[in-house]
């Protein structure tokens, strides 16, 4: 099967996406980096099996990886990648455990909506401290703490913005 190549993360819809993120606590399950805090350049989506072994895009197949780990692992099984890791049993239990879970979508779409509040804690203690200006949950907010980016259009910027 040929590669295929980077698309922007247009392959998976946005509130698929933020329920994976959720479900894995926004973070890495390879290297349990904490990920809320990065660009979301750096947060990616890796597939358990890969595309070019047989993997889907479902979202059982899914997991929440930096994108260090992700670019590492390849198209690596894996249990071939958890050897690379510190804790190799722990890492591939951890990962087989984060599968297994299904995400939330309905509470992905609420958050989209802004009808639910970021549950990472970072984002709330900035908010409690007052760094946060725009009201929590919507998009000018999500945006801001890096959850979505605006939708160019031909006419400027759009309101509903997309997970990146």
């Amino acid at each position: 099967m040929p590669s295929r190549h980077h698309d922007g993360g247009k392959w998976c819809r946005p509130a698929t996406r933020l329920a994976i993120y959720l479900r894995d606590d926004f973070r890495c399950v390879w290297c349990l980096t904490p990920l809320a805090h990065l660009h979301p350049r750096n947060v990616t989506l890796d597939h358990a099996v890969p595309r070019e072994r047989g993997g889907s895009n479902a979202p059982n197949n899914l997991l929440t990886a930096c994108k260090t780990c992700n670019s590492a692992r390849g198209t690596q099984p894996m249990t071939h990648y958890a050897r690379t890791c510190d804790d190799p049993l722990g890492t591939l239990r951890r990962v087989r455990a984060a599968v297994r879970r299904a995400p939330n979508l309905s509470l992905a779409r609420a958050i989209l909506a802004g009808q639910e509040p970021d549950p990472r804690p970072v984002v709330r203690r900035a908010r409690r401290a007052g760094r946060l200006l725009a009201p929590k949950g919507s998009a000018v907010d999500l945006i801001a703490r890096g959850l979505l980016r605006p939708v160019r259009t031909g006419h400027g910027t759009r309101d509903d913005a997309v997970p990146f």
